[in-house]
């Protein structure tokens, strides 16, 4: 997140998903912010993931750019933005209700 460790924190043990997450990167974690990749890049280290089979999801300009510099996939919610203008994503959706796992192939398979 481009937010602070201590409102992901709260978050996560809000929404009691905090068993899902291996790591956890904030904006106090990285010299940079978005849309320097610095964020992404650092948490796919982190997981000893190669960034070309990450996926991030944004709904900012920021975060979708960052994403791109990372060279990691990306699906943008249009949550922040209306989806005509979301541009540099690899997928937008209105919000998760349309993700499929055909969109989650189509993301990874050519590659």
């Amino acid at each position: 997140t481009s937010g602070g460790r201590a409102n992901a924190e709260f978050i996560v043990d809000l929404t009691g998903t905090r068993r899902y997450f291996q790591a956890i990167v904030a904006a106090e974690d990285v010299p940079h912010g978005k849309p320097d990749p610095d964020v992404f890049v650092h948490t796919a280290r982190l997981l000893g993931v190669p960034a070309e089979r990450c996926l991030v999801i944004e709904d900012s300009e920021h975060g979708i750019e960052a994403a791109r510099r990372a060279g990691m996939r990306c699906l943008a919610l249009a949550t922040t933005h209306p989806v005509d203008e979301i541009e540099g994503a690899n997928v937008v959706l209105e919000d998760m209700r349309a993700f499929s796992w055909k969109i989650w192939g189509s993301l990874f398979t050519d590659r």
